[in-house]
Formats: structure tokens, C-alpha cells, sequence
């Protein structure tokens, strides 16, 4: 008789099991009304932006002068992941990557503190380094308005929106903050004529001077009384065209030359190198960012609740319209995941009643289910977790494994009512014998997922949220299993006659013809020889067999590749190899039946079989196609534009009204953006929701990729956005790092963009390994010298200093000092008019100070020599580099390509590293095996701590989990899908799951064993009696799970990555459990049995444990 348990309590008083679990329901119904939405998990991965203008410098200057010198100051500064910097002609840029979760605000109050005790080592003409933060999940905002207009200015439009909409957007709790890009801010521009300046002998050294002299602000004070204070102001600044325009610049011969004499000013635009449009139309957008602590999809309504508003007040001529937004994904996502999850739920009821036959009997693993799912969303309130799209994908595969154990427990008590017992004593004595196991199933599931939610880097951070999620959905279901499963069984299930009339009695009826069916084939392979002797006659046959397998591949061949592809080389090698293996198989099933006692006549086989065939998980793994992430459809297409280094704006807009007329071309065009600058352009083309198109964005991209590459005189890149975020700009990013010159490193450069587009993509049997590859290093940017003669300055007594100052006025296009207009400060730029500055002879014209003070032609002491200089001169972790990005539909594939090209042509002194996506795929895309790795082991600890043996673990593990991955790696080796993160998610998953049928056999064989029977009748009797239970939980797996393969729209491709791992590798995994933990049992099990070595008559029934 078995000893009470806990379980009795539920039974017998059904009011506490209803209470607890009710319990259970309210506080998860709570916790849901409570829990934040976003798309991904938080993470804290951050890049610290540090750009500083230097007007006027060319490349190296910035890079020599500003860059280094930042580099090495912020490089000191605590958890910095890596660093990399571009030095173009009067910018540098240096991104700062922090390590995941560290401290943004400790990390920027750092640099900044170190940037400023570097400030003096910098040019004084340099502007001050500005540091922004931004977040790898937060790079773009989660709404972007779009304002247009063919009345008002862009300048008119952006200081609308900066004193109007701005504030009103930030004040919407939750956001974080509200930007205008691509807009045009308002400055005060002085375009300054060199003939008058000349004709006045004025230098415009000295109109800057003035400029900055006489506009200054003023902090007078106030005069104090013995009854009185009075404020005092004074008017030394000016506010408008026409102040400026009265400047006084010089006084000559009692004339005052005012700055209108000089130059024409105008309220204009600080920066005319930009064009932003949306729909073909010029705009200017408005991003809105949300608090990372915020649930995105919460606070986006509440900025679109208050956008009608804000359209309503817009002055007359301004309309407004919503360019893009991410809760649309996040939210179609959100109800794809919802509609599988209650598809899943159907799919798994009629399973269960399939197996059944009760409506009754569905019940109880019907209400467990969404109890443990409601459940599991209160711990993920308590561990301050949200609802975004990998928890919600943890709540869907949850649905098919937390009813395992009300499935078993179910299946159990109604065995018990079919062998005579009421229902009460059914429950009871079934909940009593399933303590153990349920225990031991919920634990070893559970522990499955804690070396992933304990997994650093992005991985970790991602798939944390994840891992928990389900361990608690799993957890809960063992709770809800051992409590509510046994009394609802008890009170829903009838007695003995019910389970042998109607539906429920065919569907008994067919299952025992199933299960003696079953249980013959165990007893065969069970089957004992009645003499110890050794089969040597398998090597003989074994080559016998290897001739018609053989002619078989070689036909197979054939027909699916092509007869060319059969060599004669070939053909031998293939019979080779193939009489080979059979003649090793042979010796493996001999080596089994030496360590069997030479007792078994089959079992040696079928352990050779398995062993063989687990085999196949090393070419599986070798030719797997392996990414980070599938990509997604997020229902959005970018396009990087590269134009020439010489183009500008005007001209990058000519070939971005093309890619426009491109994107109209496609049936799923709904409207675009474009953001084109001076030699660079990234647009986008949204597409039609989900619903209304049949394409996938990756098939779009396909499509449209000749078109682009039709484009003449700019390089057209076509991407779709990255399923995880994770920084960078390319998919590939392959860098070279060196401390030898630029130029040099150019020359390998170019050696692994060529192999790139040409070499890598031979020969490859399908898709291209590269769509595009290109370097970030090119030396093409002309450049004019203005070679001054520095003997002559000396002899006209000059210095380089004013004639540099001179022409840093005329060209540089920097700022002197601000004005005030209506409450706001604005930008003062004195600069050449454009038609004095269309090509570099016009510079000789310009007149600097010479000797005595008159102006001299540039020309009399200066030259122009042409040359030839790069675009942009970048570093990786302070060393000099080039970055070769790309496009291509394997990154893994194109680094291993580049990093096979680069071993080959790098010297000494090179090194090679990564960027971006290609960064994460290469330090973390393997990060999940040693999780798995370390998941087996506590498997196998925790199952050798429930079972207090290490054998029965090892029979568990050994009999389930290496042919289940065989089937797992099936799709992925066949194309299916990929081997990415969440394939092996779904990999880790499935060594929990099937681990479970072990348990099931093995703990109730070890139970007979304990009672009296022999092992060989106890693993026969278990594989029986728990036939029915294993096929039923692996059927609410694969079925359950089953949906997962099928769905589309977004969000679709990481479901049905882990969706064929979890149905193909379960049902695979459960066929050859049925037979292989039964051979490996009888190969390592311990004989427990009271009556050692005595045979029990052969029999299916199973002995119920006393």
C-alpha cells in the first residue's frame, strides 16, 4: 500500500484545492493588468555617442587632432565593451559600446569627465564634443510624425514644431523624448561678398570680429536705493535681419561700412545639406521615444490620443500625417502570438479528447492549462519582467508542455477506475504513485531553462524573460498537477462502466490493441536466446547488405542531383564508405551483445541503431545553416544610398526620387521616407499591412535588388531591419585592424571586397554568399591643397595664422555666436555666398590681409595642387581599420568566407574582429550550447538526486535525448530553417521534454522491480502501461506545437524555427524512446528485483505498486 501523501488533502477536500488555485488565477489576472508591453525584452546595451565639428579640417586633421585625443581619454573609463571612431573632412565620430547593463549614467558622467580634461588639447576652432547615450534597442524612435507643407519653409516648420508640438509631445507621460529630424533650424546667415569686402579693404577675419564683438549679451546688473532696486538691461546683442544688416563693421575715412555693404543676411537655415520627404513630398519628421521602463505599445496611445489635437492647432498650410509606427508590428505580433496561442489551445483539447474520449476527462487538462499560464504571469510581475514578443512566445509553447502533467495524472487515475477503483480511490492512490514523477518532470523541465535566464551578453539579456516565463508556467502546471488535476479527476470522472460504453470505450478498446501491439514488439525485442553464443555471422551479412545500399545512393544520386554529378571516383568512395560503416555497425551490435551477456537476440541491434544514427547529429551540425536570428517581416524595407564622394545634395536627391519611383513599382508599397544628405541617403518603403499582401518582405527585397542595382552613379543597398536589435548598420561587418597606414590596409581592402563579389560567390549550389560587399575605406575624395608659399608670407611680413583665419571665415561655415528672437537663440554664420565658392579657382580671387594692411589676392602667395584623399578615416578599438560590410543571406557563411580570405592574404600585424550583428553572431551564436551543455548536466544531477542513482538518469538521457536532436536537426539540415538562437532554444527545450517520457518509463519499471519482478518483465510492464501517457503528452507537444510551423505575418520566423525543432525533434525523439530506453535499461539499469533472475510470466498488464 502506498503511503499517504499531500495530494490526500486536495482530494478529500476539494474547497482548499479550488481556493488555492483560485488564489492563483486572481493574482495572475492582476499581474497582466500590470505588466508593461514592449516588443523585446530591456536591455541595457548602450553606445555612447561622442561627435565634435571641426569646420574646415580635412580627414586627417580631425583624425590626428580630435579623435585620437578623445579615444584615449574616454578609453580609460569603466565598462567599455569596444570602441570605434570615423574621422571625415570636419567631423569625428567615436562610438562608445558599453558593456550589457552597465551603468549608462556612470559610464557617460566618466567620459564626459574625461573629455573635459582634454578640452584644451583640442583646436580651439573646434566646436565642444557633444555626448549623447542611445539604447541597441531603442536606436529608433517608436513613432515618427511627418509634417509637410507647400506654403511654409522647412525653417518655418521646424521652430513650429520646436516651440509648439515639441513640448506638448514630451510632457505625454511615458515618453522619453520627442525629436525633430531632417528639419532645418533657424540661423542667421551672413554671406559675405569678396568683392566688396576687397573694394573696402576689409579681410573677413575682421567682419567676424565685428560680428563677435558687437553682438554680445549683456548682464549689466541692477542699481540699489534706500527704497529702491531697479533692474538694468542693455541692448549689446542683436535680435533681427535688419540689426545685423546696421552692424558696423569698419570706419573709414569717417564713412561707417556697415555689414549690408559687405554681405547679405538673411534669417536662413543653419545647415542646406539635408532633405527629408515623406511620400515623395518634403517633411520634416518628429521622432517619439519612450522610457525603457514604459510599456511602448501604453504610451504610444497616449501620444495618439493627444496627435488629432496637435493637428487641429496646426497653422494654416501645415499638414501632418503618421510616417511610421512600431507598436503596428508590435501589436499585429502580439495578436498572431494570441490567435496560434488559441489555436494551440483547441488543437490540444481535441488531442486530449482523441485520446480520451471524455469531454470529462478534457477538463481537467483544459482548466490546467490556462491556470498555469495565468499563474506564470504573476511571477513574471514579481521578477519585473514584460509582455513582449518572447515571453509571449514562452506562453505558446507553454501551452503544449504545462498539460503534460495533468495529462498524466488524468491518464493515470482513469487506468485506476478501468481496473475497479471509485474515482476518489483512484485520484488518490494516482496522485500518490505520480508525486514522484510530476516532481521530477516539473524540476527537470524547470531546470532546463535556468542556465539560459542565468546566460550572459545579449543572449542572455533577450531570452532571460524568456526562460523564466516558461520554467514558471512549468513550475505552476507541477503545482496545479499535484492539487486541482487529482480532485477534479476525482469529481468529473465516473466509474468503471463509463470508461468501457460510448466513445470512451471504443477509443479503450482500440488503444489496448495498440498497446498489445506494442508490447509484443517489446517482447521480441526483449526476446532472450536460449543459448549464449555469438553472432559472427553479422560481419559477413553486413557486407552483403552494404551492395544493394550502395546501388540504392547511387541511383538516388541520380535522380536528385543529375547522373553528371557520379563520377567514377565518386561511385567508389560512395561503396567504400558505405560497407565501411556496415561492417562498423556490425562490430557496435557484436560490442552491445558482449556487454549484454550475449542474452539479448535484438537489443544489441537496436542500441547499434541508435548509436549510428546519433551519429548523423555530426554532419547535421557541420552543414547547418547558422544565423543569430531568422529574419523578420516587420513589414519595412531600407535602403542605404552611397553616392559619389563629389555629389551633393541636389544631386543625391535625382537618384532617391528613383528608388521612390522604385518602391511605387511594388504591389505592397504603402508610402516612404527618405533622409538624403551630400553623398548619403537612407530611406524606407513601408509596406501594406500583413493581411493585404502575399509577399515577404525577403522576397520583396529579392525582387527590387535588380532594379536597384539598374540605379546608375550610386550604389544602392537594399536590407530588411534586424530581428534583434543589436547595433550596427550592415548584417555583415568584417573588420581588419592594424596599426599600419590606411593606404596600406586599402590594398587587402580591396583584395576581400573583390573575393567578396566575385570568388565567394561561385560555385555555391544556390543563393549568392553575397548580395553586396563594399569597404568603408576608399580613397576617391578629391581634394584641393591651397599650397601657400610660406618664404613670400614671411617677406610681406604676414603670418599663417590670419590667413588661415581669413579663409576659415570665407569657406569654414562656422558659427561666431547666437541671437535671441522670440525666446529662443540661434546660430550666427558668417560664410562666402554660394556663387563665390562653385569651384576651387574662385578661392584664388579671395583677398587676405597682406603687408601694410592692404588686401592681396589669395593668388599671389598660394597654389592649388590636386590630390586624391579618403572619404573618411576609421579605427577600431584605437587601431586603424577597415570595416567590409555587406549583404548576403548567410552571414555565418560570408564571414567564413572572408575569414578563410583573410587568414590567406593578412600579414603579421593584422587582426581581424567584428562589427554589429556579425559581432553578436560570433560571440554569442554559440553561446546557448554551453547552456545546453551545462542544462544536460543539471538535468542529470537532478534526476540522479530524485531516482538516487546515476545509472537510471543516464538510461533516461541516453534512451531519449540523442535521437530526439536527430530529429530536431532534420529540418534544419534539410533548409527548413536555420540553426539560430531561437532553433536552439527550441533544441534546449526538447531535451527537457523528452526527457519526461524516460521518466515515465523507468520510474514505474524500477517501482515493479521493487515489488518483485524481474527487470526484464518490469521494463516490458513499464514501456506498456506507459505507452498511453507518453504518446498522449507527445501528442499535445507536436500538435500543440504544430501551429507554430505554419503561421505567417510578423513575428512568424522565430515560431517557426522553434516550431519545427519542437514537433519534428518530439515526435522523432518519442518513437525512438518507445524503443531505445527499454534496450539502454536492460544495458545499465541496476537488477532491483527481490526474486534475482527469475523470469515472470510474460505478460501486458502491469502490477499496481503496493
Amino acid at each position: 500500500m502506498l503511503q499517504s501523501s499531500f495530494t490526500d488533502l486536495f482530494v478529500r477536500k476539494p474547497v482548499i484545492a479550488l481556493v488555492v488555485n483560485i488564489v492563483i488565477l486572481v493574482l495572475g489576472m492582476v499581474a497582466f493588468f500590470q505588466l508593461n508591453t514592449r516588443q523585446y525584452p530591456r536591455s541595457d546595451s548602450a553606445v555612447v555617442n561622442i561627435s565634435t565639428v571641426y569646420f574646415g579640417a580635412s580627414a586627417e586633421t580631425v583624425r590626428g587632432y580630435i579623435t585620437t585625443q578623445l579615444e584615449r581619454a574616454v578609453s580609460s573609463a569603466d565598462g567599455i565593451d569596444y570602441i570605434e571612431s570615423e574621422s571625415f573632412a570636419g567631423l569625428s565620430t567615436i562610438r562608445v559600446y558599453l558593456q550589457l547593463n552597465y551603468d549608462n549614467n556612470a559610464a557617460l558622467a566618466q567620459m564626459s569627465a574625461k573629455i573635459d580634461a582634454v578640452r584644451n588639447e583640442l583646436p580651439p576652432e573646434a566646436e565642444s564634443p557633444t555626448i549623447s547615450v542611445e539604447s541597441s534597442d531603442n536606436q529608433f524612435a517608436s513613432v515618427y510624425m511627418s509634417f509637410f507643407s507647400e506654403t511654409l519653409s522647412q525653417n518655418q516648420i521646424t521652430d513650429y514644431l520646436n516651440r509648439m508640438v515639441q513640448p506638448r509631445l514630451a510632457s505625454v507621460p511615458g515618453v522619453q523624448k520627442a525629436d525633430v529630424l531632417g528639419g532645418r533650424v533657424y540661423a542667421m546667415r551672413v554671406w559675405l561678398k569678396p568683392d566688396e569686402l576687397a573694394a573696402r579693404n576689409l579681410s573677413p577675419a575682421q567682419v567676424r570680429q565685428s560680428l563677435l564683438s558687437n553682438n554680445a549679451l549683456s548682464a549689466v546688473g541692477a542699481t540699489k536705493g534706500t527704497m529702491m532696486r531697479v533692474s538694468l538691461v542693455a541692448n549689446t546683442d542683436l535680435q533681427n535681419v535688419e540689426q545685423f544688416e546696421q552692424l558696423v563693421v569698419a570706419q573709414q575715412d569717417g564713412a561707417l561700412v556697415r555689414l549690408a555693404d559687405v554681405a547679405d543676411v538673411e534669417l536662413g537655415a543653419e545647415n542646406y545639406d539635408t532633405e527629408v520627404r515623406f511620400g515623395g513630398q518634403t517633411a520634416t519628421f518628429m521622432g517619439i521615444w519612450v522610457l525603457p521602463t514604459e510599456s511602448t505599445v501604453e504610451v504610444i496611445q497616449r501620444v495618439l490620443e493627444v496627435y488629432p489635437d496637435i493637428v487641429a492647432d496646426l497653422p494654416v498650410g501645415l499638414e501632418s500625417d503618421i510616417g511610421y509606427d512600431s507598436t503596428e508590428y508590435i501589436q499585429d505580433a502580439l495578436r498572431e502570438i494570441i490567435t496560434t496561442l488559441l489555436e494551440t489551445l483547441l488543437v490540444v483539447a481535441i488531442v486530449i479528447f482523441l485520446f480520451l474520449g471524455r469531454l470529462r476527462s478534457v477538463l481537467v487538462p483544459l482548466v490546467a492549462m490556462p491556470l498555469s499560464l495565468v499563474g506564470a504571469m504573476f511571477l513574471m510581475l514579481l521578477m519585473g519582467f514584460t509582455i513582449n514578443l518572447l515571453t509571449l512566445l514562452a506562453i505558446v509553447l507553454a501551452v503544449g508542455i504545462v498539460v503534460d502533467d495533468a495529462i498524466v495524472m488524468v491518464e493515470n487515475v482513469a487506468r485506476h477506475i478501468r481496473e475497479g477503483m471509485t474515482p476518489i480511490d483512484a485520484a488518490i492512490t494516482g496522485a500518490r504513485e505520480l508525486v514522484g514523477p510530476v516532481i521530477s518532470m516539473t524540476i527537470t523541465l524547470a531546470s532546463v531553462y535556468a542556465p539560459i535566464g542565468f546566460q550572459g551578453g545579449l543572449t542572455g539579456a533577450l531570452f532571460r524573460e524568456f526562460a523564466f516565463t516558461l520554467a514558471g508556467a512549468v513550475l505552476v502546471s507541477g503545482f496545479v498537477a499535484l492539487t486541482l488535476s487529482p480532485m477534479m479527476s476525482a469529481y468529473l470522472l465516473k466509474g468503471k462502466d463509463s470508461e468501457e460504453t460510448g466513445f470512451a470505450g471504443h477509443i479503450n478498446r482500440n488503444f489496448d490493441k495498440v498497446r498489445t501491439a506494442y508490447g509484443n514488439v517489446i517482447r521480441g525485442m526483449l526476446e532472450i536466446r536460449e543459448s549464449k553464443r555469438t553472432p559472427w555471422r553479422l560481419l559477413w551479412w553486413s557486407l552483403v547488405a552494404a551492395l544493394p545500399a550502395w546501388l540504392a545512393a547511387v541511383a538516388l544520386i541520380a535522380i536528385f542531383i543529375g547522373p553528371s554529378a557520379l563520377s567514377g571516383g565518386l561511385i567508389i568512395k560512395l561503396g567504400l564508405g558505405i560497407a565501411v560503416a556496415a561492417f562498423v555497425f556490425a562490430v557496435v551490435t557484436l560490442v552491445f551483445n558482449f556487454l549484454l551477456g550475449r542474452r539479448f537476440r535484438n537489443v544489441p541491434t537496436v542500441l547499434a541503431l541508435g548509436v549510428f544514427l546519433t551519429f548523423l547529429l555530426v554532419p547535421f551540425f557541420m552543414f547547418a545553416e547558422k544565423e543569430l536570428a531568422p529574419k523578420e517581416d516587420q513589414g519595412i524595407l531600407f535602403t542605404i544610398v552611397q553616392g559619389p564622394p563629389t555629389s551633393t545634395v541636389e544631386q543625391m536627391i535625382m537618384f532617391t526620387d528613383q528608388i521612390n519611383k522604385m518602391y511605387e513599382s511594388a504591389q505592397e508599397y504603402q508610402t516612404s521616407f527618405q533622409l538624403t544628405f551630400g553623398n548619403f541617403g537612407f530611406s524606407g518603403m513601408l509596406m501594406k499591412p500583413w493581411s493585404d499582401r502575399e509577399r515577404h518582405v525577403l522576397e520583396l527585397l529579392e525582387d527590387l535588388q535588380p532594379q536597384a542595382a539598374e540605379i546608375a552613379g550610386v550604389q544602392v543597398i537594399l536590407n530588411a531591419p534586424d530581428p534583434l536589435p543589436s547595433g550596427g548598420t550592415f548584417p555583415i561587418e568584417f573588420v581588419v585592424r592594424s596599426t599600419a597606414d590606411h593606404s596600406e590596409m586599402q590594398v587587402f581592402a580591396d583584395q576581400l571586397v573583390l573575393f567578396a563579389n566575385t570568388t565567394a560567390n561561385e560555385n555555391t549550389g544556390g543563393p549568392p554568399t553575397f548580395f553586396f560587399a563594399d569597404t568603408d575605406l576608399k580613397f576617391d575624395l578629391p581634394q584641393v591643397t591651397i599650397d601657400i608659399d610660406k618664404d613670400k608670407v614671411a617677406d610681406m611680413g604676414l603670418n599663417l595664422t590670419d590667413i588661415s583665419r581669413d579663409l576659415g571665415a570665407m569657406l569654414g561655415g562656422g558659427y561666431v555666436n547666437r541671437f535671441v528672437n522670440d525666446g529662443r537663440s540661434y546660430r550666427v554664420i558668417p560664410q562666402v555666398e554660394r556663387d563665390k565658392r562653385l569651384n576651387p579657382e574662385q578661392l584664388l580671387d579671395y583677398h587676405v590681409r597682406g603687408p601694410n594692411g592692404k588686401l592681396i589676392p589669395l593668388s599671389t602667395i598660394a597654389t592649388l595642387n590636386d590630390s586624391v584623399e579618403p572619404r573618411g578615416l576609421n579605427r577600431f578599438q584605437q587601431l586603424n581599420s577597415v570595416k567590409i560590410t555587406g549583404v548576403g543571406p548567410s552571414i555565418d557563411k560570408a564571414l567564413v568566407a572572408l575569414e578563410g580570405k583573410a587568414a590567406e592574404i593578412l600579414p603579421p600585424g593584422y587582426s581581424i574582429d567584428y562589427g554589429g550583428q556579425s559581432r553578436q553572431l560570433r560571440l554569442e551564436g554559440d553561446a546557448l550550447w554551453q547552456a545546453g551543455l551545462l542544462a544536460l548536466l543539471l538535468i542529470f544531477l537532478v534526476l540522479s538526486a530524485q531516482f538516487n542513482s546515476f545509472r537510471d538518469p543516464l538510461i533516461i538521457l541516453g534512451g531519449s535525448v540523442p535521437l530526439a536532436l536527430v530529429g530536431a536537426m532534420l529540418p534544419i539540415f534539410l533548409g527548413e530553417t536555420t540553426l539560430n538562437i531561437y532553433s536552439q532554444i527550441g533544441l534546449i527545450t526538447l531535451v527537457g521534454l523528452i526527457a519526461k517520457n524516460g521518466i515515465l518509463i523507468v520510474e514505474f519499471a524500477n517501482g515493479l522491480q521493487e515489488q518483485g519482478v524481474a527487470k526484464v518483465d518490469a521494463i516490458r510492464q513499464a514501456s506498456s502501461t506507459r505507452l498511453r501517457p507518453v504518446l498522449m503528452t507527445s501528442a499535445a507537444t507536436v500538435f500543440g506545437h504544430m501551429m507554430l510551423i505554419f503561421v505567417d505575418g510578423p513575428g512568424a520566423a522565430a515560431r517557426n524555427s522553434i516550431g519545427w525543432v519542437l514537433v519534428v525533434g518530439m515526435a522523432v525523439g518519442t518513437f525512438f524512446t518507445l524503443f531505445i530506453v527499454p534496450s539502454f535499461y536492460m544495458l545499465i539499469s541496476k537488477d532491483r528485483s527481490k526474486a534475482e533472475h527469475a523470469l515472470a510470466p510474460e505478460t501486458n498488464e502491469a502490477v499496481p505498486a503496493n
